[in-house]
């Protein structure tokens, strides 16, 4: 090669050098350089510099040109006739000794490096890791094509994909910046990782290998970058189960040494935390399999739905480093958070986190003499491992690939896992449910209710499921089953009301005797009481106590802090009404003709 040949020797001319030299092995593209490195291209820190060392290494081509030119000058010298271009050798020969001097200047090298990125740009439409690459798995021995693997149902018949050389995938134009910490080998076998799921799947009982053979189809689709299933795999169990195990393996199968090379990456919780920078966020662009271990006790889903949601939507993040500008990038990772205590969520108020969510339970607690050399086992079957997920990526495709088929035992683990969410998530809307119907007291009841032409305070299933107060969109006959039984313990019954505002007759929940609720909910009334004593402004009105005039409010309130039985609260909710009825009574007149104080004793 001789990129200085008929070219300028100026700054112009070694960029076009330079980029004759480096050409198929060095992109810019976004204020970056890509350079190739055999088996993947990368982006590193230091590419600033490694870019200022190649173009230094120009100096050798020059050198080649100077040691031709001074071969020409010799055989010039050495001939008898003059020959035409004779007078230009030594020329060039003095220029190409200038080139060098120059070229081993700072400035020289800045600005040929910067006249050389327009002409080393990516080409429009291309990018790293870009949705061509989605199906392409890097290995160390080179590139699998996950679109080129078949299966036969009929004939349970696997037929394994197509591995390119690393070379040849870079000169078709694959822009691959990841590698799998594995070598493709079709003909390697797993049996230990194959007994280790055998015994860690045990209590799928007859449901076994259906079990096994869904994980196999889930990790094969964890080898690719496509997103569109949205999944955020949950994978729990009791210390020492094999959850960690599984996701470990295929995690270290894909590469989760926290390197830019990575395919896997492990987050901690802290990632989740709402104000976290967003650098945690940064981490996960490219990767295919993202991996939150051990969550903490009663770690809570719902705090976190939003950016869940976000993280395995359609519609790309930004995020950015320290110190750095923002970057989008698409989804092309898979969720996977392991965990011994369940973590929380409400399943119904966030319905759409909760169908993302797939359930995998390791349920059995193996002797921890059994795991002791497991990962070094299983770190020499990585090939064997890596035909087990490719076998069942090929037979999801086979099946569709675009729903994985869950055994019987996996609906009814997540089902059961829901039940248990429900229960916990009906201990919090009872607990709101009774401090709304306290709070809102007996007002909407009666002929003469404050509340009877504000339909939008009824207690009626729609609004306290509504956004009033649980803000749960579509609750199914078990919810309103469960609503109903409570309201009853509280003693309220079902009437049809016509709201006012629409004239439609509705089921609104009446308790006409408040006397026979808890002292709680008592308290609760008396205090909504005395807003109602606010509200239409008899707080003024005189009450003798022991010989100590107070208001009406005041009064009240005392009663409320000193007495706390029963008895004595719904005492105190009668007498609050009988205060409000005489002041009614009365109020055709000024306030200074009700007369003596009231004397309450």
């Amino acid at each position: 090669m001789r990129p200085f040949k008929d070219k300028p020797l100026d700054e112009y001319g070694f960029a076009l050098a330079f980029a004759e030299v480096n050409r198929g092995k060095l992109w810019y593209h976004n204020h970056k350089w890509y350079q190739w490195t055999d088996t993947q291209w990368t982006c590193s820190d230091d590419m600033d510099v490694i870019v200022q060392g190649l173009a230094t290494n120009l100096d050798g081509y020059l050198q080649l040109e100077i040691g031709l030119a001074n071969y020409e000058l010799k055989e010039m010298m050495a001939r008898t006739e003059v020959k035409a271009g004779d007078d230009n050798i030594q020329t060039r020969l003095d220029a190409l000794q200038a080139a060098i001097s120059k070229l081993h200047q700072r400035k020289t090298i800045d600005n040929l490096i910067a006249l050389a990125r327009n002409r080393m740009k990516l080409p429009a439409g291309k990018e790293f890791d870009g949705p061509d690459t989605d199906f392409l798995l890097n290995c160390e021995n080179g590139v699998l094509d996950l679109r080129t693997a078949g299966y036969d149902l009929a004939s349970d018949t696997y037929t394994p994909p197509t591995l390119v050389s690393h070379e040849d995938s870079r000169e078709r134009g694959d822009l691959i910046t990841k590698l799998a910490y594995v070598n493709y080998d079709p003909d390697a076998p797993c049996p230990e990782w194959k007994r280790f799921l055998e015994s860690a799947q045990a209590a799928a009982g007859d449901d076994r290998d259906n079990v096994i053979d869904f994980l196999a189809q889930l990790a094969g689709a964890w080898l690719t970058g496509s997103n569109i299933h949205r999944w955020v795999t949950l994978v729990g169990g009791p210390s020492f189960s094999g959850k960690s195990t599984f996701t470990n393996v295929i995690g270290d199968l894909l590469g989760k040494k926290n390197k830019a090379r990575d395919l896997a990456v492990i987050l901690s919780r802290e990632a989740l935390r709402p104000g976290t920078h967003t650098s945690s966020q940064k981490d996960i662009f490219g990767r295919r399999l993202v991996l939150f271990p051990e969550l903490n006790k009663r770690f809570d889903l719902g705090d976190v739905s939003e950016l869940l949601k976000q993280w395995t939507g359609n519609d790309g993040i930004t995020a950015r480093g320290m110190r750095e500008n923002n970057e989008a990038a698409r989804q092309t990772w898979h969720l996977v958070m392991t965990f011994n205590n369940e973590p929380l969520m409400d399943p119904v108020a966030d319905d759409a986190l909760w169908k993302r969510i797939l359930y995998v339970p390791f349920a059995t607690a193996r002797p921890e003499s059994e795991q002791k050399d497991l990962p070094a086992i299983l770190a020499g079957e990585m090939s064997g491992i890596l035909n087990w997920c490719l076998r069942g990526w090929a037979k999801f495709q086979a099946q569709g690939g675009k729903i994985l088929k869950q055994p019987e035992y996996i609906r009814e683990a997540k089902e059961a896992y829901g039940q248990r969410l429900r229960n916990r998530t009906w201990f919090y809307w009872e607990r709101d449910i009774r401090e709304y119907v306290a709070a809102a007291g007996n007002q909407p009841f009666g002929p003469d209710g404050p509340l009877r032409t504000l339909p939008a305070m009824w207690l009626t299933v729609d609004n306290l499921f509504g956004k009033n107060i649980l803000n749960v969109d579509k609750p199914d006959a078990a919810d309103k089953a469960r609503l109903a039984a409570l309201m009853t313990s509280l003693g309220y019954t079902q009437e049809r009301l016509t709201n006012p505002q629409t004239k439609v007759k509705e089921r609104v929940y009446i308790r006409e005797d408040p006397n026979e609720v808890d002292a709680d909910l008592l308290a609760q009334e008396a205090l909504a009481m005395i807003e109602v004593v606010t509200r239409v402004g008899i707080e003024a009105v005189p009450i003798r106590v022991k010989g100590e005039l107070v208001d009406v409010r005041h009064f009240l309130l005392r009663r409320l802090a000193g007495n706390q039985s029963p008895a004595s609260l719904s005492m105190l909710v009668r007498e609050s009404r009988k205060y409000r009825e005489r002041y009614l009574q009365a109020s055709a007149g000024p306030l200074a003709e009700l007369g003596d104080a009231i004397d309450v004793g």
